[in-house]
């Protein structure tokens, strides 16, 4: 039997209409307005705007309890407007204005899945609990799904129900990066994207949830981005809520007061309190450890606390820092003597209190509908260092389309000491810069030919050190690069790439075995005044083998990067960090499993130009350690020629169709 339930809004005086359409189908109907209770196939009509809540019933059957209680027993399922509720037993209290689903209960909307031993939801005051739960949420969806009253047609809640599909497709779509010091060019995965810097599926546990109209809250709440059991991570959180922030429900906030990691079930971390936006996990509340030898004279702790919102459209991000190492030693290498400029030579001091402490801050927002970033890094307190022992930028960007050309990004920036290493010619400083760029990145195939590629053309104003010495000269420096990065598999194993993820204790995605041909092809256009120029166009090809896919314990798993690369270059620029010194280099790129989740990344790449005076040097050297598992992964990273390093943490975020069983 079928029923079809209509719920408005009551006043004290407003009457019930009660219409049997046929045998088979039922109306309930709370209007607005006095009306008559009509039976036996009488028509009675509500206008639209009278309806704030419509429910379309079936079960093995239904009847009126009492007089303002309509039951629904047997395999019942309603259709609401947030989605589809399935249950032994529903009641609709027409006087109290209430629904309760009982026995096996199964909420489902358009990105949210929950199963529960119970719900009930107060109609007028827009607020409900539910009892032993367990679903599958997606952040981004639940401020919709979870507002019962959102509008939306039948057949879009049929379609719901109908779109339900066995567990299945797993998918690695994104993840959120903990840093300190680390160096994505080390991650295992290479299509982690650094932007999305979010994990937006979760599967949660919890034994109540209260649903009120901005969203829900929990006293606990177990969360997991795996999508498989034993899940190999999960995050306890404490008074947890799901609320609305001042821009609206759909910029949702999660927010728990206190967490826990638990890692295998086994190690137990405290990670304090989390707070999660919608498509974007804000970062957390957590130590740092890190290696800084050129500014912070070696190994550094720092705290990562909180963000601050500032008004409705920028927060403030600080991470205070300990510079450890320089505590211990008593004195600092990073800084010239007192009264001279930044660049002239670095002399050892002793220390006092304010040389033990530094600071990292970001400030983002939206200015003028600009995403903005304002950025600063002190290594030092005392006064007289202060000047040469800060680092800041400021950018402020757009995607725009012209014509055909679509998300192209804008950026305006700002600098002040930038940091940049420039292989054999070492570290330098962009003492000051401030300019515009427009970039366009991209990738696509073309047949088995994979590539990937980037175009930038930007003008600013530079003033830096002089290429051959330490002095400071300033020129409008206008540039025009692309970056092209191909990729064409030579050789498959028999055994190609699974159509669909298998799972795997040790990594994320399928991996496909055999041997690749890489190639890569970058030009570079500079000019700056005096008519002065640069330009470049470099040409590297080389072979790619990968074996194992990390299903066994060891050793199953080896890829290898050899890519020599050549550079023709015109004309010389005239500051350090962006002329082209090494134009023939090797590069080698080693990745290799070694006992279960221990896993060793190592960069190399040399100078092998004959001519040059740097010929057989090293001029990038960077290793890798890390625990890699399916659902998160540890870093520890050294960057040897910039003496700096760090430990990273990273979640993977999958995607996947169906409901996995609880964990």
């Amino acid at each position: 039997m079928a029923a079809i339930v209509s719920i408005g809004w009551l006043a004290s005086s407003a009457s019930v209409a009660f219409l049997l359409l046929s045998p088979s189908e039922a109306c309930l109907a709370f209007s607005k307005s006095l009306g008559e209770i009509a039976q036996n196939n009488q028509d009675v009509k509500l206008e639209k705007d009278d309806i704030f809540l419509e429910l379309q019933i079936l079960a093995d059957s239904q009847y009126w309890e009492k007089e303002n209680l309509f039951v629904a027993e047997g395999n019942v399922k309603a259709l609401i407007h947030g989605g589809n509720i399935k249950a032994d037993r529903i009641e609709v209290d027409r006087l109290n204005k209430t629904i309760i689903a009982t026995g096996n209960v199964v909420f489902n909307t358009k990105g949210n899945y929950l199963e529960a031993s119970s719900f009930k939801y107060d109609l007028v005051q827009n607020k409900g609990e539910v009892y032993d739960v367990y679903g599958v949420i997606d952040i981004k969806l639940i401020p919709k799904d979870l507002n019962l009253n959102k509008p939306i047609s039948l057949k879009q809640s049929k379609d719901r129900e109908n779109n339900q599909t066995d567990f299945g497709d797993v998918r690695l779509v994104d993840g959120f990066l903990i840093q300190g010091g680390f160096r994505l060019d080390m991650e295992t995965i290479e299509n982690f994207d650094e932007e999305s810097n979010s994990v937006n599926k979760w599967r949660i546990k919890a034994s109540k949830l209260l649903i009120y109209k901005d969203g829900w809250k929990a006293e606990k709440v177990s969360f997991t981005n795996d999508p498989f059991n034993p899940a190999q991570i999960r995050i306890e959180s404490y008074k947890v809520e799901l609320k609305k922030n001042n821009l609206g429900l759909k910029n949702a906030n999660i927010t728990a007061q206190k967490s826990y990691l638990l890692l295998e079930d086994f190690l137990r971390i405290p990670i304090g309190n989390r707070r999660f936006q919608i498509g974007k996990e804000e970062k957390p509340q957590n130590w740092i450890l890190g290696v800084d030898g050129k500014d912070r004279d070696g190994v550094f702790i720092g705290r990562q606390l909180r963000s601050v919102q500032i008004g409705d459209k920028y927060s403030l991000s600080l991470q205070p820092q300990y510079l450890l190492q320089r505590s211990i030693s008593g004195e600092t290498s990073a800084y010239p003597e007192n009264g001279k400029t930044f660049n002239s030579s670095k002399v050892t001091t002793s220390t006092n209190l304010e040389d033990l402490f530094g600071l990292e801050a970001e400030i983002d927002g939206s200015f003028l509908n600009w995403n903005s970033k304002i950025e600063a890094d002190i290594t030092t307190f005392n006064r007289k260092k202060f000047a040469n022992g800060a680092r800041y930028a400021a950018n402020f960007s757009k995607e725009i389309n012209l014509n055909e050309i679509k998300d192209l990004r804008a950026n305006i920036f700002a600098l002040y000491r930038e940091k940049v290493w420039n292989g054999s010619l070492g570290n330098t400083d962009i003492y000051t810069a401030f300019g515009i760029d427009f970039d366009k990145n991209g990738s696509s195939k073309f047949g088995k030919i994979k590539y990937d590629y980037n175009f930038r053309i930007g003008l600013g104003e530079y003033q830096a050190e002089r290429l051959d010495s330490l002095e400071l000269m300033s020129s409008l420096r206008t540039n025009f690069s692309s970056e092209f990065k191909f990729n064409y598999p030579i050789f498959t194993s028999l055994n190609n790439l699974p159509a669909k993820y298998i799972a795997s204790p040790f990594s994320a995605e399928n991996i496909q075995t055999g041997i690749n041909l890489n190639a890569i092809m970058n030009t570079s256009i500079s000019s700056y005044n005096n008519n002065k120029y640069q330009t470049s166009i470099t040409f590297g090809l080389g072979p790619e083998l990968i074996l194992g896919n990390l299903r066994r314990k060891y050793f199953d798993y080896t890829k290898l990067s050899i890519l020599p690369s050549y550079t023709f270059k015109s004309g010389d620029s005239p500051f350090k960090f962006d002329n082209d010194r090494d134009l023939v280099k090797l590069k080698i790129d080693l990745t290799q499993q070694l006992l279960g989740p221990i896993i060793i990344k190592n960069i190399n790449e040399y100078n092998i130009d004959t001519n040059s005076a740097n010929y057989g040097d090293s001029i990038s050297s960077k290793l890798a350690i890390m625990w890699q598992r399916r659902a998160y992964e540890f870093g520890l990273f050294y960057d040897y020629k910039n003496e700096s390093g760090g430990l990273s943490f990273r979640l993977n975020g999958f995607d996947f169709k169906g409901n996995p069983s609880s964990f």
